[in-house]
């Protein structure tokens, strides 16, 4: 066999090319959100040492926005397309490897990335094997045939595939009863097999754009996790939850500890876990308490890509006796306070001036809806805690007896040991 020949990339490989090119591509496409164009995605991801490379030029900062977020958008956007181009497959192969091996030791996403880098010979010729082994004459002898490969009737190829001896061999009217199908004939099986690859592709473009009929799963985000892509997009941060059970029979309350059946924090911003987790704490409840009797109230504080921190679900609704559907809108779900994303560059500046002024110091940016109120509980060790009001009014009851009001640019220092309601106008 001739090992110089050369072979087109089939069929088959092609399509498994598209399949691995829509990863990225989507990928790309969902990177369009102006969180990760702003750069507020992935904060302080530009401090990692895989980034050691790029500092004898940029700053942490500066890797964080420029290599992370642009570079990230323009790599999953375009990397598909330059790998099935075979001038610029050497270099597209250099970047996504990189890419990949830089994404395994930043984030615990298992053998993703691994596997990743195992399918980019797909966007190579069919031939690449043989060409491989053609170089190392021992392995030649064993791993090739010594004679061309035949064409299976499994497949379809046109005239100029089929040489001249088959051609004749097909024109050749069988002498049996059984009809040999011809090398060039277009099936039902071939058919099916085309519409069904078409259904795959359909597929994979609807999922990650199906949050219009998936509204159960929408929350501040849209889309069904795991099937949306948004995963890196979307950066949350877990603030505080209280969980409060009540007694219906009694009227007495309970505040359970939210890390006491689960360590993660997963199921927090996801509505459909949350009435998972509810009926979990009522089946744990009655096992262990023997309350079989009662009410479940959860008030999540969560804050997404560097907004305020805010309650993500409405705390007096009774999550046992809240509706769910998968295809209907969640209304026990509070909205994301919009309104106030401009305000998000000023928060990381005052975040910033506060944090270098002190590494012992912590600060978190509140906003809430009216109505409702917070009750925080200020720890001995927090000696030095102030509350300040950016916008807006908060009364703020110390004692039963004792409510003060603060407006816009006013503070107080909160005393220790106290439970401190808020409440918002």
């Amino acid at each position: 066999m001739n090992c110089q020949t050369k072979l087109r990339i089939n069929h088959l490989t092609a399509v498994k090319s598209v399949a691995i090119l829509e990863v990225y591509f989507i990928a790309g496409l969902k990177k369009t959100n102006l969180d990760w164009i702003g750069g507020y995605s992935m904060e302080k991801l530009g401090y990692h040492w895989v980034f050691d490379g790029f500092r004898f030029l940029l700053t942490d900062d500066q890797i964080t926005y420029f290599v992370v977020h642009l570079g990230g958008f323009l790599l999953d956007l375009t990397v598909g397309f330059f790998m099935l181009m075979e001038f610029s497959r050497p270099y597209a192969f250099l970047f996504c490897g990189l890419f990949n091996l830089m994404n395994s030791r930043m984030f615990a996403i298992g053998m993703f990335p691994y596997v990743m880098i195992a399918v980019m010979p797909i966007f190579c010729s069919s031939s690449w094997p043989k060409k491989m082994f053609c170089r190392i004459p021992k392995l030649r002898e064993v791993v090739l045939y010594e004679s061309a490969p035949g064409k299976s009737e499994d497949c379809v190829y046109t005239e100029t595939e089929v040489r001249p001896e088959e051609q004749v061999e097909s024109s050749v009217k069988p002498t049996s009863s059984v009809k040999t199908p011809s090398l060039r004939s277009l099936r039902l099986r071939h058919k099916a097999t085309a519409v069904l690859f078409c259904l795959y592709f359909c597929l994979q473009f609807f999922l990650p754009y199906s949050h219009s009929f998936t509204k159960g799963y929408n929350t501040w985000t849209q889309g069904l996790y795991g099937y949306s892509w948004d995963m890196m997009v979307n950066n949350w941060r877990y603030v505080h939850t209280t969980v409060t059970v009540v007694d219906k029979n009694t009227g007495q309350h309970f505040h359970l500890d939210p890390d006491a059946w689960t360590r993660s924090h997963r199921w927090t911003h996801h509505a459909d876990m949350v009435k998972q987790f509810g009926h979990c704490i009522q089946e744990r409840m009655a096992e262990t308490h023997k309350l079989k009797d009662i009410e479940l109230y959860m008030d999540v504080w969560l804050s997404l890509n560097r907004r305020f921190t805010q309650r993500m679900y409405d705390p007096s609704v009774d999550i046992l006796k809240a509706h769910w559907s998968a295809f209907e809108e969640v209304t026990w779900v509070l909205p994301l306070q919009a309104e106030l994303t401009e305000w998000r560059s000023s928060l990381v500046d005052m975040e910033e001036k506060i944090f270098n002024q002190s590494e012992d110091v912590d600060v978190v940016f509140v906003t809430d809806f009216p109505g409702f109120h917070l009750v925080n509980y200020v720890a001995e060790n927090y000696e030095n805690t102030t509350l300040q009001v950016m916008k807006g009014s908060v009364e703020i009851q110390m004692d039963p007896d004792e409510v003060m009001e603060l407006h816009e640019g006013q503070s107080i220092q909160v005393p220790v040991s106290h439970r401190n309601p808020f409440f918002e106008e």
